[in-house]
């Protein structure tokens, strides 16, 4: 488990002596021969303040240089849904979908159907020479000439195991600019085109480059003979390059470089005398690693040679699909059954769930592809050890059991947890000599569950009432996916399906509604919107109950976060 370790940070409020108007703030490093002090505590911290009341301050010396930052290359498969999540907001199975439509093509006016950008399951940061040329010919044309390096740029850097089958996502056409297409795509696909369109044309754009400064600053106490270094950055914005039109988003902090700002200092000259104003000690922690994003996780996949282009999304679904997983505030947490399910392959397929090993099956598999390896040694190789450890598995994996605090209402034993084909219940522990059960309220009230004969398990309040006793309902979950029920069951039966309002955006349980699709309702041209019913999804008309049509749905209608909803009767 993760420890957290104290430390301590100074900062000094300074201002010019012959200009005391001039007040700046410099960090705490060290000492002057630039070996820095660690302030582990809270005394080391206040000898230290101690020492910089009575130290006298002035410059030491100032440092001055140029410093450029480079575009990122055209995305790939990965770097795409990485900025997806940062930038937009979406899933990357979310991102690949929005993709496929505007890869496989969209009507564009008098152009008919065209794909707008290049194939999208691609771990190659190549474009091909012509759209180059393209892309140097708008920049040429529509920013000034500084913005266009005098030779076109390449990007060598490659992804671990990478086959580079294909080029960079790109537009298809460089001059096909976002704002000139909007009117022909929905919300989702214009943000995408325009997230590929600008991170393409700007890897062929000049570098930014800013003028820094870094002032060493010298807190001197002759009587211990003791001298201190404090320092204050900034910089200026010389010239914005590439960042007038694309600036990459970050997973952790951003500092002024990333954000393209400036960050002044003020005008000193070396020797310069300087007076302590104020100094601010503050105590921190150390703090665990962060928990994944989609982001961070896809990036990892990536760096440790795990999946493919194609793979990054599905396997990011499946764990959130299975419930190993679940999204909170954009983080992945695991579930309890996730770190349950982690332990049990962990110490029955170690060499399995390895990350070594997947990386050198990949690794195994191009080899393979490639003639330089036969697939029945491969095979045998692995499969030998592997039917190994299944029968061992299978012969001392102990059935676990995760106890609760309930005790059953039938017969006073501990209760405990269980899932079935609706979800997670608790049952007495003394099955099958009792059958008692109970349902699980659910912790975080974002999805519920259902044990089976009925035993629905109460998830949120909504805002309906009961049509026979005018209680206000609750939001159950049974065979059919959700539906509002009387909080009185059994003694009262009423129960309601769950119906979309789309006019306020939200479901009669107060949850908001999901997003429309770009079908139009054959009746009534109203937008049409995903629904589930016990047959599966479709579509059906928003302006339900006024109008009743249905469709059949396709991948290309289904929105990002479509909810399952009964059609109201």
């Amino acid at each position: 488990s993760f420890t957290p370790v104290e430390y301590w940070t100074i900062e000094a409020e300074l201002a010019q002596q012959e200009n005391g108007k001039t007040n700046f703030t410099a960090s705490f490093v060290g000492l002057a021969d630039e070996r820095k002090l660690d302030i582990s505590n809270k005394q080391s911290c206040d000898e230290i303040v101690n020492n910089l009341r009575e130290s006298a301050y002035s410059i030491a010396s100032i440092q001055k240089k140029e410093v450029s930052r480079n575009p990122s290359p055209p995305f790939i498969t990965s770097t795409l849904q990485q900025e997806a999540v940062r930038k937009l907001h979406f899933t990357a199975k979310r991102t690949m979908i929005i993709a496929q439509q505007l890869y496989e093509g969209l009507p564009i006016g008098e152009e008919g159907d065209t794909g707008l950008i290049t194939y999208m399951r691609t771990d190659s940061t190549n474009m091909a020479a012509t759209a180059v040329e393209e892309i140097r010919e708008y920049i040429r044309n529509n920013f000034s000439s500084q913005h266009l390096p005098k030779t076109p740029r390449v990007f060598t850097k490659k992804v671990k195991m990478a086959q580079e089958a294909h080029e960079a996502i790109r537009p298809t056409k460089a001059f096909r600019e976002p704002d000139k297409i909007k009117g022909y795509l929905n919300k989702e696909q214009f943000q995408l085109y325009e997230l590929i369109w600008k991170r393409a044309v700007a890897s062929q754009m000049s570098a930014a480059t800013y003028d820094t400064v870094t002032l060493n600053i010298h807190a001197a106490l002759k009587k211990k003979k003791i001298i201190y270094l404090l320092q204050t950055k900034g910089s200026t914005l010389r010239f914005p390059g590439f960042m007038a039109l694309y600036i990459e988003g970050r997973d952790e902090e951003k500092d002024e470089l990333d954000e393209g700002k400036s960050v002044k200092v003020p005008q000193v000259s070396e020797g310069e005398l300087l007076n302590l104003i104020e100094l601010f000690p503050e105590q921190f922690f150390t703090q665990p690693p962060p928990r994944f994003t989609e982001a961070t996780l896809i990036k990892a996949l990536e760096q440790k040679g795990i999946g493919r282009p194609s793979t990054y999304a599905p396997i990011i679904s499946t764990i959130v699909d299975r419930g190993y997983v679940f999204k909170e505030s954009g983080k992945l947490k695991p579930e309890e059954i996730g770190m349950i399910v982690n332990d049990l392959l962990v110490k029955s397929f170690p060499k399995i769930v390895d990350f070594n090993f997947t990386a050198k099956m990949e690794d195994d598999l191009d080899e393979i592809a490639q003639g330089k390896m036969k697939w029945r040694s491969v095979i045998g190789t692995f499969y030998g050890p592997f039917e190994k450890d299944l029968l061992d598995a299978q012969e001392n994996l102990q059935k676990i059991v995760i106890k609760s605090d309930e005790v059953c209402p039938e017969c006073g034993q501990p209760l405990v947890m269980k899932s079935s084909r609706y979800g997670k219940f608790l049952a007495c522990s003394n099955y099958p000599e009792c059958k008692g059960k109970k349902s699980i309220n659910t912790v975080r009230g974002s999805s519920g569950s259902a044990t089976p004969d009925n035993t629905e398990s109460v998830t949120e309040v909504s805002t309906e009432p009961c049509p026979i006793c005018k209680k206000i309902m609750v939001v159950r979950v049974g065979r059919f996916g959700k539906f509002l029920a009387c909080p009185d069951y059994p003694k009262c039966t009423g129960k309601q399906t769950m119906r979309r309002t789309y006019a306020g955006n939200k479901d009669n349980a107060g949850n908001n509604a999901t997003e429309t699709t770009d079908e139009k309702c054959p009746k009534c041209g109203e937008p049409m919107v995903v629904r589930a019913g016990r047959f599966g999804k479709f579509l059906a008309c928003s302006a339900y109950p006024k109008c009743k049509a249905t469709k059949k749905i396709t991948t290309s209608d289904q929105p990002g976060n479509s909810g399952g909803a009964e059609p109201a009767a």
